[in-house]
């Protein structure tokens, strides 16, 4: 388990494991917990992957700059990746956030977050080689970029297909917040035959949505999960699409009310959602 603490002014990245029964692992460190002060200021764990080695990869965020750590499978930092187990990657100078984490079936490592521009906010993924260096056959420098629209856009979760394409799924404000997914190929650039052009924006109902979660079924459907506001308070929302990226019938509960980013006929307004 990945998180963060410490007082307000300076919070740590934070990983706890347990043993099979839920106490925790002496032989993680000496106690199960592991704290890593990954530069001077604030750092925000916010996602954790696991290697086919055991060893563990955590990212998030530091000083405003993306931060990926990566652990041996006994709580030490691998002093074999990047500086001393860290790396700290600026992408722009308005702010990198890194929100999650999954390994290749080759080992290498992709990042998702965010990346402020400075005029506004956008999808952000890297690749890593094994060792922590961009992968340059990733783009051209191991860093994509995304500014789909002028609105601010957040990519939250990812989750990497079998034939290697990468989903990512987030929010794009337009003027409110909306479920949004990507697809790219492998070498970095959009696949252009996902959905539109690459991109699928959904909304439901007239408030905000938010994704934060996404995996992939057995048969290729996405599932996407977040929070659906219904003009009162949020609720749990979760969309499933299939290889076409068409929002899938629920007999749970639909609005029919049509919605302004229909996609060639296909209202984009039905979804599943759980009051708390």
């Amino acid at each position: 388990v990945g998180g963060y603490t410490g007082m307000v002014a300076l919070r740590d990245f934070i990983i706890v494991r347990y043993n099979s029964d839920g106490s925790l692992d002496t032989g993680f460190d000496t106690d199960g917990k592991v704290v890593t002060a990954v530069s001077g200021v604030d750092d925000y764990l916010e996602g954790l992957a696991i290697q086919s080695d055991g060893k563990i990869i955590a990212v998030g965020y530091s000083n405003n700059d993306i931060a990926v750590v990566r652990y041996n499978t006994d709580g030490s930092l691998d002093t074999g990746f990047g500086s001393n187990g860290i790396i700290i990657q600026s992408v722009n100078t308005g702010g990198d956030y890194a929100y999650n984490v999954a390994i290749q079936e080759d080992g290498k490592i992709v990042v998702a977050g965010t990346t402020d521009n400075g005029t506004n906010i956008d999808f952000v993924l890297l690749r890593l080689n094994n060792n922590g260096s961009l992968d340059t056959g990733f783009d051209t420098d191991g860093i994509v970029t995304s500014p789909i629209s002028a609105a601010d856009e957040s990519g939250r979760a990812l989750a990497i297909q079998s034939d290697g394409k990468i989903v990512i799924a987030g929010y794009v404000w337009t003027p409110t917040g909306k479920f949004m997914v990507l697809r790219y190929k492998t070498d970095g650039s959009i696949d252009a035959g996902f959905a539109n052009n690459g991109k699928k924006v959904d909304y439901y109902g007239s408030y905000s949505n938010h994704a934060y979660a996404v995996a992939l079924q057995s048969d290729g459907k996405i599932v996407v999960a977040g929070s659906i506001n219904n003009g009162t308070d949020d609720d749990f929302g979760v969309a499933r699409y299939t290889g076409a990226t068409q929002l899938l019938p629920t007999a749970t509960e639909q609005w029919t009310g049509g919605g302004a980013e229909a996609n060639n006929g296909i209202p984009l307004n039905t979804y599943y959602h759980d009051n708390l």
